[in-house]
């Protein structure tokens, strides 16, 4: 008893739902993105650029960059930067 439906019908009600919550929460997340919507160079660094402050001087050595985002990430990367040095 009860409402099976098959996955296509799963699938649009789920892109539908999901469609309608988009356009429902969108004027609260560009209300609270206002100010930073237009700096550019925030818009530049997460498209991949970085400042020139970023850059290595001639003297250095080579560099390698990680990037963990979670607390998770960053414990799992430890032997591997402790490895690399």
């Amino acid at each position: 008893m009860g409402f099976e439906f098959s996955r296509p019908v799963m699938f649009f009600i789920y892109t539908l739902l999901f469609s309608l919550g988009l356009l429902l929460t969108a004027p609260y997340y560009l209300w609270r993105l206002r100010g930073r919507i237009m700096r550019r160079a925030d818009w530049r660094e997460r498209l991949g650029s970085l400042p020139e402050s970023f850059e290595p001087s001639e003297s250095d050595g080579p560099r390698v960059w990680i990037h963990a985002v979670s607390v998770g990430e960053t414990l799992a990367i430890v032997p591997l930067v402790k490895a690399l040095q």
